[in-house]
C-alpha cells in the first residue's frame, strides 16, 4: 500500500512529456510479458498483461486532441486503431507477428518523444 501511493505521487510529479513516456514504456513492457506469457502457455498472465498494453493504447486513442492536433492526430488515432486491431488478432491466433508489430510501433513512437524531450531539455 505505501509502496503504491509513492508510485502515485512520483506519477503525479512527473511532467506530462515524462509521464507519457512511462505510459509507452509500460504499454511495451506488458505487451512483451503477454508475448513471453503467450509462448510459455500462462494464459492468465497472458490475457491480464494484454489487457493492460492494450488499455493503455486505448488511453492514448481516447485523449487524442483532434481539434488541434491536425493531421497528425489523425495519423495517430489510425495507427492506435491498427495496433488494438492487431492485439485482437493476436489474442485470437496466438500468432506473435502481430504483437511484434505493435511493439515495433510503440518503440518508433517511444524513441520520437524521448527525442522530443531530449529537445526539450537541451
Amino acid at each position: 500500500m505505501v509502496q503504491a501511493a509513492v508510485a502515485v505521487e512520483e506519477m503525479e510529479q512527473l511532467s506530462p512529456l515524462d509521464l507519457l513516456i512511462r505510459l509507452y514504456e509500460g504499454a511495451i513492457n506488458f505487451l512483451k510479458q503477454s508475448a513471453d506469457d503467450c509462448k510459455a502457455e500462462r494464459m492468465d498472465s497472458f490475457k491480464e498483461n494484454l489487457r493492460r498494453g492494450r488499455r493503455i493504447i486505448e488511453e492514448f486513442q481516447r485523449t487524442l486532441d483532434f481539434k488541434q492536433g491536425g493531421q497528425i492526430t489523425a495519423q495517430l488515432n489510425d495507427l492506435y486503431t491498427y495496433m488494438l486491431d492487431s492485439l485482437r488478432q493476436f489474442e485470437l491466433t496466438h500468432d506473435e507477428l502481430h504483437i511484434e508489430r505493435v511493439i515495433d510501433q510503440l518503440e518508433t513512437l517511444l524513441e520520437g518523444w524521448r527525442g522530443a524531450q531530449y529537445q526539450a531539455v537541451a
